[in-house]
């Protein structure tokens, strides 16, 4: 009994690695690819490196690398609907504590942001919204961490259970974050490094709200609201700054 539950568990968390395993070579070439591409000291590379697309560009390819992988797992049952909350939302059940979680998560998020950058006083929009390159940037990162978690959740589990999975998979998505080059060197740059930490502040908030509905729609409507709240925040400061430096406002 105990070898058929253990064999039952192995299926998806060989699936969780095999993931973890894609993103990181993916990551790590492309990496190596920019250090390559360095080397050679030409107009046409310093162009190339310097494109700004290529933000929008990975984050475009590793949304379709998730969805794409997420779907074949479930496709052919490595990874099952029920275990990742892929299911229909009980919306009677949920208007009880969601709208209360989401709305104070929210809050709490902006809060939290606006104190990290008051300080600052920047001219430039530095908010998720504009950070992520295009109208449909953040929407796409915000789906992408939520696919990660997801696909994390489903291998970890049927092993771990329904709680610590969840958190387990909460960790491992913050320790995949930090064995990317890109990444740890955001760590280093005060406005980059708080993109990172919204990321794993709403990480926590959306893995409790998960904990308790076991649902994969109330994980993603939680993430979106905070983050959409937090870029909404920064727009407003940055509205307000800009009013306070203005010539009119100067006499």
């Amino acid at each position: 009994m105990m070898s058929e539950l253990f064999g039952a568990a192995l299926q998806p968390l060989l699936a969780g690695l095999v993931y973890l395993l894609a993103w990181l070579a993916a990551v790590l070439l492309a990496d190596a690819a920019g250090q390559r591409l360095a080397l050679h000291d030409t107009p046409r590379t310093q162009r190339l490196l310097a494109w700004r697309g290529w933000g929008s560009l990975a984050r475009i390819m590793g949304l379709a690398f998730s969805l794409g992988y997420l779907y074949l797992a479930l496709a052919h049952g490595y990874l099952e609907p029920f275990t990742i909350g892929l299911v229909p939302p009980n919306w009677q059940e949920l208007a009880n504590w969601l709208p209360a979680v989401a709305g104070l998560s929210s809050l709490w998020a902006a809060l939290l942001w606006g104190l990290y950058w008051a300080p600052y006083r920047h001219p430039e929009d530095h908010s998720p919204w504009q950070a992520y390159g295009t109208p449909l940037g953040l929407p796409a990162h915000v789906l992408s961490l939520e696919m990660q978690a997801t696909i994390l959740r489903g291998a970890l589990i049927p092993i771990l259970g329904a709680y610590w999975g969840a958190w387990a998979a909460c960790l491992g998505r913050a320790l995949a974050a930090l064995a990317n080059p890109a990444i740890r060197g955001r760590l280093k740059d005060s406005q980059a490094r708080a993109f990172l930490i919204l990321d794993l502040a709403v990480d926590v908030v959306a893995t409790g709200c998960f904990i308790v509905s076991g649902n994969l729609w109330v994980s993603l409507l939680v993430r979106t609201a905070t983050h959409f709240t937090a870029s909404a925040v920064h727009r407003l400061m940055l509205w307000k700054s800009r009013r306070s430096v203005s010539p009119t406002s100067t006499g």
